[in-house]
């Protein structure tokens, strides 16, 4: 009888990120709740091409959050700057109400 004993490979076969990647990453920019969960799953996998796609996840995350930080920001600024030239013009007309000269 023949020896039809095979040495047993383990069956750790690299899991590979989902496709399409760009739909994610989309997914990831979006909601960047979503790409920080998606970005701490892959980025704990041992596969390269897994830290790769979660650390892309993660990026546009991000990416996400400094263009609302910005946008927040310029908001905040035109809103501050509008308010102060309000009271200006207030203190003006008090001033001129007080027999100020313009």
């Amino acid at each position: 009888m023949a020896n039809t004993n095979k040495p047993v490979e383990a069956e750790t076969a690299a899991e590979v990120p989902p496709e399409p990647r760009w739909l994610f990453y989309g997914v990831s920019f979006v909601v960047p709740i979503a790409g920080i969960v998606l970005g701490a799953l892959y980025l704990s996998k041992p596969d390269a091409a897994n830290k790769e796609f979660g650390k892309y996840c993660l990026v546009a995350a991000l990416v996400n959050f400094a263009i609302g930080f910005s946008v927040v920001c310029c908001v905040v600024a035109f809103y501050i700057s509008f308010f102060l030239g309000y009271i200006a013009f207030i203190i003006g007309l008090i001033g001129v109400a007080a027999g100020g000269g313009l």
